[in-house]
């Protein structure tokens, strides 16, 4: 038994249930004692207390993560001046930020947010500010 588990009663039993990417693993403490709640276990392996009606009427199907990455506009192998992106790097979804892994023209690899690629507000690893640096030097 859980910290935070209690018996089923007189609930419905919705231990071991899928309602989405969600598995129920067993009632909950509820602090509001408003109403069930359940503590389930994404397919991503994320874990959550989430409140039986939601389960049932399809509110909740997924953890937050997996429900982010559904809306991510997916730029791999897309071009960004010097940048090609090659996978995602990061999630934050308490921030709102997407990170993705790129490899510049150069050969170096960086990491870079969504909107600073989709802005035009970085172009490569930085390798083309010093070029441009050098070039005005010169001049």
């Amino acid at each position: 038994m859980h910290d935070d588990e209690i018996p089923v009663g007189k609930a419905e039993n919705l231990i071991g249930k899928h309602f989405g990417e969600w598995t129920v693993l067993y009632r909950a403490v509820n602090k509001r004692k408003h109403q069930t709640v359940w503590k389930c276990k994404c397919s991503c392996g994320n874990e959550a207390i989430i409140e039986g009606g939601r389960l049932k009427n399809g509110g909740s199907t997924k953890c937050k993560e997996c429900a982010a990455k559904n809306r991510i506009n997916d730029l791999t192998n897309q071009h960004f001046g010097r940048l090609t992106v090659i996978n995602m790097a990061d999630i934050r979804t308490k921030q709102g930020t997407i990170q993705w892994n790129c490899l510049c023209d150069c050969g170096n690899k960086c990491i870079v947010r969504s909107q600073s690629l989709i802005s035009g507000s970085t172009k490569s690893c930085g390798c083309l500010r010093k070029e441009t640096m050098l070039k005005n030097r010169k001049k």
